[in-house]
């Protein structure tokens, strides 16, 4: 008897069930992914909170065959409102939102890049103002300029002879830095080992090994630097199965420069695309098990690092996503680079220098937890494989994570700022003291091998 009363309970109100789970559903969900995002509350907060109120009042003034028609109404209203607003000033949003936005037209970001027709295919053009996408904090360098070859250095490297040519991506280039900043620059310097930056963000590591074939060649240096950014192998994929017979316009879809295609992986159009790719790494971290190790108990010790506790998670999971295999075809194509530019640096009697740079979660969880980085976690698997294949091919291998590991040491043990920290604040990329650490220990080796 209490069962068909309960079904007919349900029967009677259906509309207003699908009402109240819809709409505590659309409020909690929205305010859950601001939550779990903000550095802090902001004003978006009480708006989400208020809609999520409006919908409980929709009961008190509505019969029930319009409340289902209400709440569905409220979840397009909200996304709209949020859209308008987002369109208006998207800085009233918190970072994990107005990160992503970009003021700069598509068009403008590929008048950037130069389009060529062997590898490395793309690059920027010279003489170019290069501005980086969405908000990466106040120690970041948004703008520089590209010299007379389309690369990030200071034109006096051009007015000497070419000790060191560097290769690489946004490690290399140094993102967020000045040009004097960068390491290469910094060898230049105050090393004294004059040294071409050919780094460009993006770069998979065949187009490393183009652009010494096509721009550093010429310039017959002594050493020739690969750095190497941790878990870049994959992006090999993007070039295993190109037809240099494509037309350019086919070739932009694969997203060769990051300032230039940031709309495939920074920058986004609308606040409800962001709020997609949020909910997705929302629902990994609240649901794997995958970074579950992470727990952290605040101290002294990690204090300034704890703000750097879901930033790393999140890259954890993405990096369990990879699924290092040293058969698969981004790894083989990777070794096949390196072993391309051991190849061209011995036809002009330079030495090949391999140099491991490591992203920020793999040095700071050491600090955060208190423990090793698992195993398991994929930089820790590529430096085990890079010192085999560094021995195979009798190249030197430059790991920088160990001297970065070292000045943590004597930053936790005398005290630090944030602005003391290897990375920026806020971006990934290292900062000026992590680019010095970087040109110290490569300088180290050459003139210590000299």
């Amino acid at each position: 008897m209490s069962e068909n009363r309960i079904e007919a309970f349900f029967i009677r109100n259906k509309g207003i069930i699908k009402a109240v789970v819809l709409g505590l559903i659309t409020s909690f969900y929205l305010y859950l992914i601001v939550l779990r995002t903000l550095e802090g509350g902001t004003v978006i907060n009480k708006v989400v909170a208020l809609f999520g109120v409006l919908i409980v009042l929709n009961f008190l003034f509505y019969d029930r065959s319009q409340i289902f028609i209400i709440s569905q109404l409220y979840f397009v209203i909200t996304l709209a409102i949020l859209e308008a607003l987002f369109i208006i000033n998207p800085s009233i949003f918190p970072s994990c939102f107005s990160d992503y936005s970009s003021k700069i037209k598509t068009a403008d970001r590929l008048r950037m890049v130069e389009f060529l027709k062997d590898e490395p295919y793309a690059k920027f053009r010279p003489d170019t103002v290069i501005r980086s996408q969405g908000k990466r904090g106040q120690d970041f360098i948004y703008e520089w300029q590209t010299d007379k070859l389309g690369f990030k250095n200071d034109p006096a490297v051009y007015e000497q002879s070419i000790e060191a040519v560097a290769l690489g991506d946004s490690f290399t280039e140094c993102m967020g830095c000045n040009i004097a900043d960068t390491w290469s620059s910094i060898l230049s310097s105050r090393y004294g080992i004059n040294t071409l930056n050919l780094g460009v963000q993006g770069y998979a590591p065949q187009q490393l090994t183009g652009s010494l074939a096509m721009y550093g060649m010429q310039f017959k240096p002594k050493y020739v630097i690969y750095g190497y950014c941790g878990t870049t192998f994959y992006r090999t994929a993007y070039f295993e199965h190109y037809d240099e017979k494509k037309s350019i316009a086919a070739f932009r879809n694969v997203s060769p420069i990051f300032s230039a295609y940031e709309i495939k992986g920074r920058s986004f159009d609308s606040f409800t695309s962001i709020l997609i790719r949020q909910s997705f790494i929302m629902v990994e971290s609240l649901f794997s098990n995958k970074g579950a190790h992470l727990v952290v108990t605040p101290t002294e010790r990690n204090g300034k690092l704890l703000k750097y506790k879901n930033w790393i998670q999140q890259d954890i999971l993405l990096c369990d996503k990879m699924h290092f295999d040293t058969g698969s075809s981004e790894w083989l194509l990777t070794v096949d680079s390196i072993r391309e530019a051991k190849k061209l640096s011995d036809s002009i009697g330079a030495k090949l220098i391999l140099v491991y740079l490591p992203h920020r979660p793999y040095i700071y969880y050491k600090y955060l937890t208190n423990r090793d980085m698992p195993d398991s976690y994929v930089e820790v698997k590529e430096i085990e494989e890079f010192e085999k294949v560094s021995k195979e091919l009798g190249i030197a291998f430059i790991r920088i994570d160990e001297p970065l590991f070292e000045y943590m040491d004597s930053l936790v043990k005398s005290g630090y700022d944030y602005k003391d920290l290897p990375y920026f604040y806020k971006d990934g990329h290292m900062s000026p003291k992590g680019t010095a650490i970087v040109a110290k220990t490569i300088a180290e080796y050459i003139k210590g091998t000299n």
